[in-house]
């Protein structure tokens, strides 16, 4: 898949701006699916691990931020399959907005009234979207996630073309060596030593997540393990900055006759 870069960021902006829906929550978590998708090199359908998506969209709440994430899909910006077991990665498929972008926002653009019919969803087409109105009407819950063939067609659209048969997601759930591994720290502007801790931490581990959930996706373990690595190197272990060795070693000569 080629996504145009500017052009899909041209698109989300416009959508933040148009669709009073959006509160900064969604604003984030939108922004952070866009860079992690960036990074698989605009795969369709792309897994994603709750700490790093949080942590790339600065939530403390995982209520706030499944919650954030049904909303974006019952808008029809991301299509979210949640994973059938914890602590396995759920797969998000993001609407592209580089192509169509008039007619996305024509969506998305109403006339003044408290209920106006926009147009068709983005999601399902055959059926028009009405904007509630905020000043008495309360929020409605967010439809659930589709599953079996609604999934499917939507990836099938997205997969059509040169992409066709292309291979689904990042590859493997451990790398082949440690060579691989680094050369992945490396090219996500980090150290040969992490990666050695990294894939010493997990082989340790037998590539389980939490101990007992296999691995399926080491290279976003990767990605979450380096953004974690950068925060504590900026805040120091805990948020706290530790005593640094022989802060009390001085060569300053002292006249302890002297009053204090």
């Amino acid at each position: 898949m080629d996504v145009n870069f500017v052009t899909h960021s041209r698109g989300a902006f416009e959508v933040f701006a148009t669709d009073d829906r959006f509160t900064p929550h969604h604003i984030s978590l939108y922004m952070a699916l866009f860079a992690v998708w960036n990074l698989t090199r605009w795969e369709p359908h792309m897994r994603i691990a709750r700490e790093e998506i949080m942590l790339r969209a600065r939530f403390g709440s995982v209520n706030t931020y499944y919650r954030c994430l049904q909303d974006l899909h019952a808008w029809g910006y991301i299509v979210w399959k949640r994973a059938a077991r914890a602590h396995r990665p759920s797969t998000v498929a993001v609407k592209r907005l580089d192509q169509g972008l008039h007619d996305v926002t024509h969506v998305l653009i109403s006339e003044t009234g408290d209920e106006t019919e926009v147009g068709p969803s983005i999601v399902n087409p055959s059926k028009p979207r009405k904007r509630p109105n905020r000043t008495g009407a309360k929020q409605q819950t967010p439809s659930p996630a589709p599953t079996g063939d609604a999934m499917d067609d939507f990836f099938s659209d997205t997969r059509g073309g040169e992409n066709a048969g292309a291979p689904r997601g990042p590859a493997g759930a451990r790398p082949a060596d440690l060579k691989e591994a680094v050369d992945f720290f490396h090219a996500q502007k980090s150290t040969a030593r992490e990666a050695e801790k990294f894939h010493s931490y997990y082989q340790a581990n037998g590539w389980r997540q939490g101990g007992r959930a296999p691995m399926e996706d080491w290279q976003a373990a990767a990605r979450s393990w380096i953004l974690k690595v950068d925060y504590f190197e900026a805040t120091g272990a805990g948020g706290k900055t530790g005593p640094k060795p022989n802060h009390l070693d001085t060569d300053d000569d002292k006249d302890y006759d002297k009053p204090l």
